[in-house]
């Protein structure tokens, strides 16, 4: 996924991780706790833009960094996409586990 920090700057990262609230992502490039970044992604059939704030850093093997990101500024729309996102991948991976 390409990432855009509010300075302009793009970067390339990986989501590891995603929830109603925010996501867990894993980049090489070395980000500063409480910068915004936006990008676009796809949550099923729905294109939404997304901008998030930089919470916490660590790093990570290989030479990379993961950090927790807090959305931020959401549509309602947006919002509301995410979390039937995130809901129907909850409900998938329970019926994996058989419960």
């Amino acid at each position: 996924t390409e990432f855009t920090l509010a300075s302009g700057e793009f970067f390339v990262g990986t989501i590891r991780n995603i929830s109603a609230g925010g996501i867990f992502l894993v980049t090489s490039q070395a980000i500063r706790t409480g910068e915004y970044f936006s990008f676009t992604h796809r949550f099923e059939r729905e294109l939404c833009e997304v901008k998030a704030k930089i919470l916490r850093a660590r790093g990570i093997t290989s030479g990379g960094f993961g950090y927790g990101c807090k959305f931020v500024d959401l549509l309602p729309e947006t919002e509301a996409t995410i979390r039937k996102f995130v809901f129907a991948k909850q409900m998938e991976k329970q019926k994996k586990q058989g419960r």
